[in-house]
């Protein structure tokens, strides 16, 4: 593995592991998700998160912190999407108000803005 992949998984395995800390801390106090539960989410979300393929063509030409940053942030975006497909598969989305929905997404997500995420819960464009 080249360093620079090296440093992008390491980045989307941290940039992850902080929005899941933030989704089981928000969907536990909510109930939402029982507490014993949180390593089913845990596992369902870090066995996909990262990339099969090099990415060291795109990111050899960033140094090494920026690379972690970037990997940082896909990792965030991914375990968002990812933690909504197991709630939805669960049947847990179902049982959330819209608005409950947007607030997670944005826990989830810190870089997501509000008006993407009302669209992606309501299918509108914001």
């Amino acid at each position: 593995m080249q360093q620079h992949d090296y440093f992008y998984r390491e980045g989307i395995k941290a940039g992850a592991n902080k929005s899941l800390i933030k989704q089981i801390d928000w969907l536990v106090k909510r109930k939402y998700l029982p507490f014993k539960e949180s390593s089913e989410l845990v596992n369902f979300v870090m066995s996909h998160v990262l990339p099969n393929e090099s990415q060291e063509s795109v990111t050899k030409y960033f140094d090494y912190n920026e690379v972690f940053t970037m990997g940082k942030e896909k990792g965030e975006e991914l375990a968002c999407f990812l933690a909504t497909r197991f709630l939805a598969n669960k049947g847990r989305l179902n049982k959330m108000a819209k608005e409950k929905q947007v607030e997670f997404l944005q826990i989830a997500n810190s870089k997501l803005e509000e008006s993407k995420a009302y669209s992606m819960v309501y299918g509108i464009e914001g």
